[in-house]
């Protein structure tokens, strides 16, 4: 009993320190569309952004950019990603119709890889035909390079 109330309290105090850190500064404030706003940086996806984004593209092509999951996938660390597939019901069919069932259970935060909590749509460019040079190493590009 002795050992689990140093153990505890030490537990305890490595923490505390932890609780000096400023949190505040990570939460976002109101939203720049107001307080009531629910769909924050999708307030961008107007009908005249969806026109515009139309008119840049020039090839009728689909590039996957999905990422598949998998135990190990690259991510910062403590994130991680784990999946459970559970096939309980499939021994036994029931039912007139003979079904069976499985559940699956994935254990993931939604920043993990191609975001889950992203726009789930884009349009990919080709800066350096756009530009018609290679890129710098550091170049960045912003909405500038698209209004002349």
């Amino acid at each position: 009993m002795i050992f689990v109330f140093f153990l505890g309290s030490s537990l305890f105090f490595m923490a505390a320190p932890a609780a000096a850190f400023d949190l505040d500064q990570y939460i976002p404030k109101t939203s720049k569309w107001g307080p009531d706003d629910e769909i924050g940086n999708c307030n961008y996806l107007t009908p005249q952004k969806v026109l515009e984004a139309i008119s840049l593209i020039k090839e009728d092509r689909v590039i996957d950019l999905g990422q598949v999951y998998f135990e190990g996938v690259a991510a910062y660390p403590p994130r991680t990603y784990k999946n459970w597939l559970l096939v309980h019901g499939m021994t036994e069919p029931w039912g007139k119709e003979k079904a069976t069932y499985m559940e699956e259970y994935v254990v993931m935060p939604t920043g993990i890889a191609t975001q889950l909590d992203g726009f789930a749509r884009g349009v990919l460019l080709d800066m350096v035909t756009y530009k018609g040079r290679s890129l710098g190493s550091r170049e960045a590009i912003s909405l500038k390079h698209f209004h002349a």
